[in-house]
């Protein structure tokens, strides 16, 4: 196995983890929106302003999805330009990129998965609770 393609298994796992982890928060936000507009007694659990902590953790990891994306190509586009124009074309050999250039994508990676995880820990908590 070449090291190119050990990166496109991590490529293609950290993007199935980003849209799963999309498609829980969004999940996670219709799930307290029927609470909050289900009558009390159809869903047999009320709303209650505890869950607006869950709700601010799934838009946080919305945001720092968004966050993940704009931020790397932010600072890809720096690298770019810090080599553009350096009499190198677009094919040159420019070796390796800066040691830290995916630690402000790979934080936020890692904390919407964590923060999406732990706002799912305290909606079932409340969900048991009242069941």
């Amino acid at each position: 196995m070449k090291l190119g393609d050990v990166q496109k298994e991590v490529d293609a796992y950290s993007k199935s983890a980003s849209d799963g982890v999309r498609q829980l928060a969004l999940a996670g936000i219709a799930i307290i929106w029927l609470f909050k507009t289900a009558k009390p007694e159809a869903a047999g659990i009320p709303f209650d302003d505890l869950l607006l902590l869950p709700l601010a953790g799934f838009a946080l990891a919305l945001v720092l999805d968004l966050f993940q994306y704009v931020v790397s190509a932010m600072v890809w586009a720096a690298f770019f330009q810090s080599k553009d124009g350096s009499k190198v074309t677009r094919e040159t050999e420019i070796g390796k990129a800066w040691r830290f250039i995916n630690w402000p994508g790979g934080f936020c990676f890692f904390a919407k998965i964590a923060i999406v995880a732990a706002a799912y820990v305290i909606l079932i908590i409340y969900i048991a609770g009242k069941l």
